[in-house]
């Protein structure tokens, strides 16, 4: 974990093929919150290129999907 505070987590991980930075924010609204979840991945080479080609299009689906079970 790199930064933390009442509203928001920044975590990161880095290894020889990818940087990546995931924050997850929290948003009060009333009785309820927001959750957003963002990340940034620089890659570092052609294993990470293609690591990120197969694993990012299905983080687009299992992310929004493992917040709603948040609700």
């Amino acid at each position: 974990m790199i930064y933390k505070s009442s509203t928001e987590v920044i975590m990161e991980d880095r290894d020889k093929h990818l940087d990546v930075k995931l924050s997850f924010h929290l948003e009060p609204k009333g009785d309820k919150a927001v959750i957003t979840a963002s990340s940034v991945v620089h890659v570092k080479n052609t294993f990470g290129k293609a690591y990120m080609f197969f694993v990012g299009p299905i983080h687009k689906i299992i992310v929004p999907a493992t917040l709603r079970k948040l609700r």
